[in-house]
């Protein structure tokens, strides 16, 4: 608990050590972290991380919804911002995640839901998942979970 903690801590410090805006542009925050990012068709939503010698590189699927592709280019972004050893990585669907993968979940959905500007933009849409999805650019579920870890009441979602 207090790693993913922590993954939360370090992505808010991030975004203001950077002064990043919102919707958050991941091409200037892979620049900021010696990473490319390409786009590729293969089977499966998803993106791959490979940490190099000179740079990283994130190749992800450009077949996803632009919500999820976002959450995964974040998701391989965060496990560079929290230092995670190893040289490949990739995103890992359902809850039998490993600890790390459970903190780039963590830290990708704090920078691009990062949670005193949800709570502060919360009624101006009203709790309303598909307005505050489109103004975060991410997918419904990654704004229903978020609203569901601050015990924020929502409408209008698929997810329930």
């Amino acid at each position: 608990m207090r790693r993913i903690k922590h993954a939360e801590i370090e992505a808010r410090r991030f975004l203001a050590e950077h002064r990043l805006s919102l919707p958050l542009n991941l091409e200037e925050v892979a620049k900021l972290l010696d990473t490319k990012i390409t786009y590729a068709s293969f089977q499966g939503d998803g993106a791959i991380l490979y940490k190099g010698n000179k740079y990283n590189l994130i190749i992800a699927n450009k077949n996803q919804e632009l919500g999820q592709l976002r959450f995964n280019i974040a998701h391989e972004i965060s496990h560079c911002l929290l230092k995670h050893e190893g040289t490949f990585f990739h995103t890992h669907p359902g809850n039998d995640k490993p600890i790390y993968e459970k903190c780039a979940d963590t830290c990708a959905s704090e920078l691009l839901i990062p949670r005193l500007e949800l709570k502060r933009k919360y009624p101006l849409f009203n709790g309303d998942v598909k307005k505050l999805k489109k103004h975060f650019m991410v997918s419904e579920k990654a704004m229903v979970t978020k609203l569901q870890i601050l015990n924020l009441s929502y409408t209008n979602t698929f997810y329930r």
